[in-house]
């Protein structure tokens, strides 16, 4: 992947032989087709989960989110979709809405950290695009779905502490509950 993002002019990704979207990197990165090419580019991967659309907002977990102005059109009468964060879409400070969350794990990297934290909502099957039942180990007990808060290099996380994150609504990604295609243009 890196080296495909990296060198590559236009990229494929391919599931099971089926071609999911020919891209420009930077592209597939800001603009995923469907749930696949989401949470196969970029590391860590696009935190994926099903959540309850109840009116202007996604449910998921612990979170509310605001769907920003903009989405709403494409939400329509839905009432679930799967929300899509990027790890980067979260800081400990700014605006945004907050939320508080256990860190299970945390992966200091030096120019960055990432903190792993579990969210209680069905985890999303990437090759099915479906909720699924994830009876594996799991780095966060008693969760069904493990986030990633990508954080900067001054975050001073420690695992089992309890922090307050801010997330930018603004960056949330959409895609339909039944066949995980994106619901953004």
């Amino acid at each position: 992947q890196i080296e495909a993002m990296t060198l590559g002019q236009r990229v494929a990704v391919i599931e099971e032989g089926t071609v999911q979207q020919v891209a420009q990197p930077q592209e597939l990165y800001r603009r995923p087709a469907n749930v696949f090419v989401a949470t196969f580019i970029g590391s860590p991967s696009m935190n994926v989960a099903q959540a309850e659309v109840v009116d202007d907002t996604l449910r998921f977990g612990a979170f509310t989110l605001p769907i920003p102005e903009r989405l709403r059109p494409v939400v329509g009468t839905r009432s679930t979709v799967i929300a899509g964060l990027r790890p980067e879409a979260f800081s400990t400070a700014g605006s945004g809405v907050q939320v508080t969350v256990d860190a299970a794990a945390v992966e200091n990297l030096g120019t960055e950290s990432h903190v792993f934290f579990g969210v209680d909502a069905p985890p999303v099957g990437v090759a099915t695009h479906r909720v699924v039942d994830d009876s594996g180990p799991a780095i966060v007990e008693g969760t069904s779905t493990v986030f990633i808060a990508r954080l900067g290099p001054d975050s001073e996380v420690q695992p089992g502490s309890t922090l307050t994150l801010c997330v930018d609504a603004e960056r949330l990604y959409l895609f339909d509950a039944d066949t995980g295609v994106t619901l953004l243009a």
